[in-house]
């Protein structure tokens, strides 16, 4: 949100015309372009390259999968959970 204002702020200057309007443009284009290439580059390729060095820090571990739930099983376990946390908080 931060660089999408400041680059509407800027674009004004990018179309000005009158005194000063080339100096202040050639200011503003390359604000315009690091804040766009800062915005995908800390979005975008810094999270992936992350991911890609941590992923092979990860030790998986060996055996057999858990099983599998269905959603209803999910859904009663939580139910169950919640209502076990209610209780408790109201016994206090």
């Amino acid at each position: 949100m931060t660089v999408a204002m400041i680059t509407l702020g800027l674009v004004p200057a990018l179309w000005a015309q009158g005194a000063g309007a080339e100096a202040i443009q050639r200011i503003a284009a390359p604000m315009v372009g690091g804040l766009i290439t800062s915005t995908i580059l800390t979005l975008e390729i810094v999270p992936a390259i992350y991911s890609l060095w941590r992923g092979r820090q990860v030790q998986w571990v060996k055996g057999p999968r858990p099983p599998r739930k269905s959603w209803e099983e999910l859904s009663r376990e939580f139910a169950a959970w919640e209502r076990q946390q209610h209780l408790e908080a109201s016994a206090r």
